[in-house]
């Protein structure tokens, strides 16, 4: 009987059974807020970090 690794089987099982088709995003997923944020992401945070615990 040939060897068999537990990434092997779990590969094997995804793909005769399609079992990864019904793992979808999880409920709630949405955004909450309404906040455009690429204003915070595009500024030097460390600089404003840094300059606040001085």
């Amino acid at each position: 009987m040939p060897e068999r690794t537990l990434m092997g089987i779990v590969a094997r099982t995804a793909y005769w059974l399609e079992w990864w088709r019904r793992f979808g995003p999880p409920s709630g997923n949405n955004p909450k807020l309404d906040v455009d944020f690429t204003r915070l992401r595009d500024q030097d945070l460390t600089a404003a970090v840094l300059g606040q615990a001085a």
